[in-house]
């Protein structure tokens, strides 16, 4: 038996993927809430953001062009597909799309640092300071996923291994 194929695992992946693909609609959702003039909301999700408040956010909200949300919420998507290959049989499917997703994450990503420092402008970090924020901010955007990445693909190799049920 493989214990990263058992269902409690999977569960916990599943758990953790949710948590990727909300952290990737996160941005695109406060933002287009900004952008639409539905303020209550956007001020209801500010309370998750640094200071509590998403206005010191306008700036990045402005910068950050639709292509790069259309990046993180395509990344979202596959991450959830993914998490839906993990209840079937089919789990082996769940690491190329995952992998596919944080590609785009990580790219998204990439880019989304590079435009706003072109634009004179700094991401905030969490409120523990710029150094230990850093650290903070790597667990969800590298850490994490590159663990499920690991799982999943334990799993895939585990599932196409001779003798494994299909």
């Amino acid at each position: 038996m493989n214990i990263v194929d058992t269902a409690l695992v999977r569960g916990i992946l599943i758990f953790f993927i949710a948590l990727e693909a909300m952290s990737n609609f996160f941005a695109t959702i406060v933002t287009v809430a900004y952008k639409t003039g539905h303020f209550g909301v956007a001020a209801a999700l500010g309370g998750q953001m640094p200071g509590d408040d998403y206005r010191p956010f306008i700036p990045l909200m402005n910068a950050i062009p639709w292509w790069i949300h259309a990046l993180w919420v395509s990344a979202g998507l596959l991450y959830l597909i993914s998490a839906g290959f993990l209840v079937t049989r089919k789990r082996g499917n769940a690491f190329p799309l995952f992998a596919a997703g944080f590609i785009l994450a990580i790219g998204a990503k990439v880019t989304s640092d590079t435009i706003t420092s072109a634009a004179g402008l700094r991401p905030a970090v969490p409120r523990a300071g710029a150094i230990a924020g850093l650290n903070i901010q790597a667990i969800p955007e590298i850490i994490l996923p590159l663990a499920i990445v690991v799982a999943l693909f334990l799993i895939r190799r585990w599932r196409t291994a001779p003798g494994a049920p299909a």
